[in-house]
């Protein structure tokens, strides 16, 4: 998958879920396929090889984006966590890049990310508002009451 299959229908799909859950609320997104390790875990990782940080978007079609480009290890689903972005940044600073591969895909616009450098964050149960999954071709809205059961299966 290269940036500009940003307009895959899975993507704009997941996007607008993304939307509806996010209605009215000031949110920030983070798309992975690593979803089960993040919920078992209640940690998000920072990148401890490359760039040292945790990214962001207020994109939804980044996050979606995110969701779909398959690692050697994965675990098949990729989902997108909604956090509450002012409950974040109370306690952790986030910083906004500027990636200039996502010009190529939205040129007019950039991909509105914003980072954590050098720490984790812990018990993200405190921020999260949803959790979004892709599963092969369709998805899944899980609303942050249903999150405490989904760790356990």
């Amino acid at each position: 998958m290269v940036f500009c299959e940003c307009a895959d229908p899975r993507v704009a799909v997941l996007a607008q879920q993304l939307r509806n859950i996010s209605r009215r609320k000031e949110v920030i997104f983070h798309g992975t396929r690593y979803p089960r390790r993040i919920l078992i875990d209640d940690t998000l990782l920072y990148n401890r090889s490359e760039r040292p940080a945790i990214s962001f978007t207020r994109d939804p079609r980044v996050a979606a984006y995110w969701t779909f480009v398959e690692r050697d290890d994965d675990e098949q689903d990729g989902a997108v966590f909604v956090f509450d972005l002012q409950r974040l940044r109370a306690r952790y600073r986030l910083e906004p890049v500027h990636d200039p591969v996502w010009d190529i895909c939205y040129p007019q616009n950039d991909e509105a990310e914003e980072q954590v450098w050098g720490r984790d964050i812990a018990n993200i149960h405190s921020y999260l508002i949803g959790v979004v999954w892709s599963r092969a071709n369709d998805t899944l809205a899980i609303s942050r009451r249903h999150l405490a059961k989904d760790m356990t299966t």
